[in-house]
């Protein structure tokens, strides 16, 4: 389960969380770069990022979590990140635009907001039906 917890896929398919549902294995796991130490993280993060953003288009998905907090520090300073705040009339859902919002400030990041609506959901539910 390791393999789960690090690259969100189960590498040996005779390991399930139901029997239902066999994982497909990640063939992009032998490619990984090995890192050993904060160091080679903070390398990796930085390398990857600059590559990523290296034609001034990239933007960040940036919620209130501790991932793309850390990924916001590496962005270049005045480089757009969108959080998104799902809407749902008579339901209180959690809001991470706060904290998100404190970490574009603190990261000097231009931060933007995206609403999206439950009646968008559905919508776009009731079309894809119709296909």
């Amino acid at each position: 389960m390791s393999s789960f917890l690090m690259y969100r896929t189960i590498i040996d398919k005779s390991i399930t969380f139901v029997d239902d549902l066999i994982p497909q294995p990640d063939d992009e796991i032998e490619n990984r770069i090995p890192i050993r130490n904060s160091e080679e993280l903070e390398r990796a993060l930085r390398k990857g990022i600059e590559e990523a953003t290296a034609d001034g288009k990239a933007a960040l998905a940036l919620s209130g979590g501790i991932d793309s907090a850390i990924l916001a520090k590496f962005m270049p300073k005045g480089s757009v990140a969108y959080t998104f705040k799902c809407v749902v009339p008579g339901i209180q859902v959690t809001d991470e635009t706060l904290a998100a919002a404190k970490y574009a400030q603190e990261c000097g990041l231009e931060h933007r907001i995206v609403e999206i609506y439950w009646d968008d959901w559905t919508d776009v539910n009731i079309v894809d039906r119709k296909k």
